[in-house]
């Protein structure tokens, strides 16, 4: 499972921030965990990673994501679970 978060620097280039760099709870990562369990809590609750808030628009396992901020300030993030090919 990765989720990740995309944000313009001044440049116009993303910068991708992975879930494995924050500093995570046990609390928050079972949240991720089960994330794609219930559309609702998902969609109702958002994403928070470093006590920044995200609204998730769009759930469709495996894939959920939404943003925060404006047109020119803002974010995005993306939740995805995915099996390998290969173990």
């Amino acid at each position: 499972m990765i989720a990740t978060s995309l944000r313009m620097n001044s440049s116009k280039f993303p910068l991708i921030f992975g879930i494995s760099s924050e500093t995570l709870t046990s609390l928050s990562l079972r949240f991720y965990v089960h994330a794609l369990d219930d559309r609702d809590t998902t969609v109702g609750e958002g994403f928070f990673i470093n006590n920044e808030h995200f609204d998730v628009h769009r759930f469709h396992p495996p894939l959920v994501y939404g943003r925060r901020g404006g047109p020119d300030d803002g974010e995005g993030i993306a939740l995805c679970k995915f099996r390998p090919r290969h173990p």
